[in-house]
């Protein structure tokens, strides 16, 4: 998932320098601190029966399909999520006057 989010993040970059910010990325992204926090993350918010669960189902074809398309998906959708949030923001803030 991570790299499919760094090569969704890479299409910003301009195409010559493309690859340059794919191996920069993929060298300096911390994956044992990514795993841990999923991991940390899924104990705290899961129980065993659930992760069991989602277990099956990541290692379905089906799962493993949603899994592939995933991190594009994110990668896609989250700055325009941003951009509404932000949005929302500035329109609260020029309401309540902060």
């Amino acid at each position: 998932m991570v790299d499919e989010m760094i090569d969704a993040l890479a299409k910003r970059m301009p195409a010559a320098r493309r690859d340059e910010f794919v191996r920069l990325m993929k060298k300096i992204t911390p994956l044992d601190k990514i795993k841990a926090l999923t991991l940390e993350g899924m104990v705290k918010h899961f129980t065993v029966a659930a992760i069991d669960a989602l277990t099956r189902f990541y290692g379905s074809a089906e799962g493993k399909a949603i899994l592939k398309k995933f991190g594009v998906y994110m990668g896609e959708i989250l700055p325009g999520i941003q951009a509404e949030v932000l949005r929302a923001l500035q329109e609260v803030r020029a309401e309540m006057q902060i």
